[in-house]
């Protein structure tokens, strides 16, 4: 039986890794994403629009899912 901390530091360097391919400009909108921003208020931060933002957060979790 695994010991479930050594599965979970596992995971977190998995998805630390996944971040790490992302670009910044992916990075910036999950950074801003994960502190509570709805797509609109990061469109508005950004200069982009909200379906940009919609198809970025997207592409991020296809990543970060690819990696883990």
């Amino acid at each position: 039986m695994r010991d479930p901390m050594i599965e979970r530091c596992e995971w977190l360097m998995d998805v630390r890794r996944a971040v790490r391919r992302l670009t910044p400009t992916q990075r910036q909108t999950l950074y801003y994403w994960l502190a509570g921003y709805t797509q609109q208020e990061i469109a508005a931060l950004v200069g982009v629009t909200q379906s940009a933002i919609c198809q970025r957060l997207q592409t991020i979790m296809e990543v970060i899912r690819g990696a883990i």
